[in-house]
């Protein structure tokens, strides 16, 4: 078990100071606008994840002819963020440990629509946090409406379409804390601090994908033996009577295909 997961006593005071924070802005969140959304619930939903004083708000950034501004570069620490000033100036994010932007309350994350509660634009956001990705050279992005969390990586294989998303309002009202302690893991800032050029999201992401790579190969052997045995069992069933025209197109239609 890594230690990274042993948190019980933090996440239950996480959650305590989350649940505040969320029944106390619930009550306008749904009328607020995107600059509203993260001042009054995502900077402290932020704050209580580890990234008080370590991230620079509005940090511009280049692809190609085009500036773009993500809402948060994270740093490490406070002292890592104010030397950084000067670099991102130049578009140097070596130093910064990922990258995120926020939208509305409950906004759609996966459409591009226009609405007076969008700040700056009304781009589709999943294809935003792709391109500040792609423009700072970050590994990790954080996608948040407030409700919905998602965590996306450059290293997946599909950015745009793999991601890891949580509803934060479910894991409050309805989840046990044991699975609320996912969200405190995984979009803490430990997660995302390098120790010996790995972070935690790292290895889990490189786990994971040996885990998928095992199973695929699992499924492949299993696989075999079921049409192996499927092909036996037809064998048996027919080998004294004439197989029709029909009943071979049957078959056929009906076949696993590998």
């Amino acid at each position: 078990e890594w230690k990274e997961w042993k948190v019980d006593t933090e996440l239950a005071a996480f959650r305590k100071n989350l649940l505040l924070l969320y029944r106390s802005k619930k009550p306008i969140l749904t009328q607020l606008n995107e600059a509203q959304t993260e001042l009054e619930f995502v900077q402290p939903v932020l704050d209580l994840l580890g990234y008080a004083s370590s991230y620079i708000v509005q940090a511009t950034t280049k692809l190609g002819q085009r500036t773009n501004r993500p809402d948060y570069a994270l740093f490490p620490d406070e002292a890592t963020k104010d030397k950084a000033y000067a670099k991102i100036k130049n578009n140097d994010y070596t130093q910064c440990i990922g990258i995120a932007d926020a939208k509305y309350w409950e906004r759609e994350l996966d459409l591009a629509k226009s609405s007076e509660r969008d700040t700056f634009t009304n781009q589709n956001p999943s294809f935003q946090i792709a391109g500040y990705l792609t423009g700072t050279k970050q590994n990790w992005g954080i996608l948040t409406n407030g409700r919905l969390w998602r965590l996306y990586s450059t290293k997946s294989h599909l950015p745009l379409g793999n991601y890891y998303q949580v509803d934060l309002v479910q894991l409050l009202e309805e989840a046990p804390i044991e699975i609320l302690k996912y969200f405190y893991v995984f979009f803490h800032k430990q997660a995302l601090v390098q120790v010996d050029g790995k972070s935690l999201l790292d290895r889990i992401l490189e786990g994971s994908e040996e885990y998928a790579v095992e199973l695929e190969a699992d499924i492949k052997e299993r696989a075999y033996d079921v049409v192996e045995l499927l092909c036996r069992g037809f064998a048996a069933n027919f080998s004294h009577r004439q197989l029709t025209d029909a009943t071979l197109k049957s078959i056929y239609d009906n076949s696993l295909t590998l």
